[in-house]
């Protein structure tokens, strides 16, 4: 089969059908492994775009290193099992996964809830802490200082003149907002 036969096909099929050609002759890797980049690339921008994770250097750095494992375990696939492309996807999930996960807990905000209800920053955390702190109102900011500085629930819905599940949700709520900012602010 010639290169413009496979771009007429589904690019499942011909990145199949490329795999095949290359198993029987390994001179044809140059259209085996530019299919393969495009197969990868197409995934990874799906799957980023599903996880909001899609910057330039993100897509590119999974590309890359979705490409490497891909093509360091290329005789680990066995043929019967499985299609190449279910084979490939597979991997390039997994590994999008693990990145993903080094991102979110390098970027994730360390707030320890202790028994009695106060909360406690980690060490390195502090930093980024405050300065996520100066993007929110003045009013969240003024509570999560309440709360860092050793508050109960209790404590601070009497302070802000309201009940204890206000000062409970309003803890969750801005919890989550800060975990927010984490993420989208490198």
């Amino acid at each position: 089969m010639k290169w413009g036969m496979y771009m007429q096909m589904n690019p499942i099929q011909s990145l199949n059908d490329l795999y095949e050609d290359y198993i029987r002759d390994p001179l044809k890797v140059d259209s085996f492994a530019l299919e393969l980049r495009n197969f990868i690339r197409a995934t990874v921008k799906a799957e980023c775009r599903r996880k909001s994770a899609s910057t330039y250097d993100t897509v590119e750095d999974a590309v890359g290193e979705s490409l490497l494992k891909v093509w360091g375990h290329l005789g680990d696939f066995k043929p019967g099992e499985c299609l190449f492309t279910t084979w490939v996807t597979t991997i390039v999930l997994n590994n999008i996964t693990d990145i993903w996960r080094k991102y979110n807990k390098r970027r994730e905000i360390g707030l320890v809830e202790n028994w009695n209800g106060s909360v406690q920053l980690r060490i390195g955390d502090k930093i980024d802490c405050f300065k996520l702190l100066t993007q929110l109102k003045e009013a969240d900011r003024s509570f999560i200082i309440k709360k860092l500085n050793g508050l109960t629930d209790d404590e601070l819905a009497a302070h802000f003149g309201q009940n204890r599940q206000w000062a409970w949700n309003k803890w969750y709520r801005l919890k989550e907002k800060l975990r927010v900012l984490a993420a989208t602010n490198v």
